[in-house]
């Protein structure tokens, strides 16, 4: 008989691993970024995410400001025309910053790229103006993060 373990254990054996460091060192833009990998662990990040075992952990980790200059190099890539299936990375990493912008410890990070900088916002509208009608469904995915980006606690600032 396998023992059954709870997802908050699983969880909590997953944050305490290296798995996440590395998790994140891969989706950091730059000539070595492997497209096909970065969608598998953007989602894998997003599923970790929303089991809300420790996300503080990942914050702290740097996963906003890895997944913020990731959504600045994916808004580069559509404007050079580099898109071919960036939207199976976009939607995974809409999902992680508005995950994680929803946490407590997301307003404590300091030292790391603000995602109140106003270039954040700039990438995500090239985005949605880019995949509106190629793929609509990521309109909501944007919304909610632009929602999480601009909300009460948010001041965007300039660079």
């Amino acid at each position: 008989m396998v023992p059954i373990h709870s997802s908050a254990s699983v969880g909590s054996s997953v944050l305490g691993s290296t798995l996440p460091q590395h998790m994140l060192r891969l989706l950091q833009p730059g000539p070595k970024l492997n497209p096909g990998v970065a969608v598998e662990f953007a989602w894998c990040l997003h599923y970790i995410i929303c089991s809300q075992v420790n996300n503080a952990l990942l914050i702290t980790h740097g996963a906003l400001s890895t997944l913020g200059l990731l959504l600045l190099d994916l808004a580069g890539a559509v404007q050079r025309s580099e898109d071919a299936g960036l939207e199976l990375l976009v939607c995974p990493v809409f999902r992680c910053l508005s995950n994680l912008l929803t946490e407590t410890a997301a307003e404590a990070v300091e030292g790391q790229m603000q995602l109140r900088d106003e270039r954040v916002v700039a990438a995500l509208f090239i985005l949605l103006q880019f995949f509106l009608q190629k793929q609509p469904s990521l309109l909501p995915e944007g919304l909610w993060l632009l929602n999480n980006l601009t909300g009460m606690h948010h001041n965007l600032s300039r660079p």
